[in-house]
């Protein structure tokens, strides 16, 4: 599996666009949406990557070094 990080802004309506995606018209694809956490002070990031690290650690589908750096840093 091939993860592509974007960085996208949710519309007034609540619909979001994405531009320019890597993959063929027809293309069956899994979405994953993370809300960007707001880096305004450090305590913020250390939570957020804590956060991130056990997440990772309860998913099954990542079982490799592979995977570990696909999703590194989602």
């Amino acid at each position: 599996m091939n993860a592509h990080k974007l960085k996208a802004t949710i519309q007034q309506d609540g619909t979001l666009l994405l531009h320019g995606l890597p993959f063929h018209p027809g293309s069956t694809v899994e979405i994953i949406i993370l809300e960007q956490p707001d880096f305004s002070d450090a305590a913020t990031e250390t939570e957020t990557n804590d956060y991130l690290a056990g997440f990772t650690q309860s998913l099954s589908e990542w079982t490799s070094d592979a995977d570990e750096a696909a999703y590194h840093d989602l």
